[in-house]
């Protein structure tokens, strides 16, 4: 079993300390309008992926009071308010848009809190995370997803880089073969002590997401707060 890498969590997202695994789980817009939601989630998630933006005003108020409890909400939407998931290049220019606004701003300029989806990018495009310093990490590969997992989390090990990483893996599937197939992927990372959350990435219903993303890490021995 290896040792647990040194993290420096951000503040203003919520992620689950000292060696325990924060869960983000897959949400529709629809699905907050559910009068069991609140009861589902409890407090024991970290954060929702929202699949899509809001189209009713009373689903916006539902989120608005998702955020105000602490949730932590990401988006590929370009949603305001919420953290912004981006591809690696995407990061790199909202970064150099931010140095070009600096140098017409007097004092320095506050970032807003970015997470970047790292999906098969080689490792020499991994630098420009050295660069952008997102405030946490998606990894999301695609093909050879241990492989590439253990070797990223290697060259964070030798560049000393502490941002938290989510593994995230996409599943397109039965609910039967992702329990398995989530089990295997997430279990022999996590067995190692490779990686500071869980996001599966599934089309299926929030509950059942969170549910088998608390029993992989309890397989695994791994605290979720």
């Amino acid at each position: 079993m290896h040792k647990h890498r040194s993290v420096s969590f951000p503040s203003g997202i919520n992620l689950h300390k000292d060696g325990a695994a924060s869960v983000i789980v897959n949400v529709k817009p629809e699905e907050v309008l559910a009068t069991d939601f609140y009861d589902m989630i409890g407090r024991t998630l970290n954060g929702i992926v929202l699949t899509s933006q809001p189209s009713a005003p009373e689903i916006s108020q539902k989120l608005d009071y998702l955020r105000k409890s602490g949730i932590t909400l990401y988006s590929s939407c370009f949603a305001e308010n919420d953290i912004p998931l981006l591809k690696l290049q995407e990061a790199a220019m909202v970064y150099a848009n931010h140095l070009c606004s600096m140098r017409f701003l007097q004092g320095p300029s506050e970032r807003a809190p970015t997470a970047v989806i790292i999906r098969d990018e080689a490792p020499n495009q991994w630098t420009i995370l050295e660069q952008i310093t997102p405030t946490v990490i998606f990894l999301c590969p695609t093909a050879e997803r241990l492989r590439y997992c253990r070797l990223f989390f290697e060259w964070l090990e030798n560049k000393k880089i502490e941002t938290p990483v989510i593994l995230g893996f996409r599943y397109d599937c039965s609910k039967e073969d992702l329990i398995v197939r989530a089990a295997v992927d997430f279990g022999s990372l996590f067995c190692d002590r490779i990686g500071d959350g869980i996001w599966i990435d599934a089309p299926y219903e929030a509950e059942f997401l969170k549910n088998l993303s608390f029993n992989i890490l309890k397989a695994a021995g791994i605290s979720s707060g």
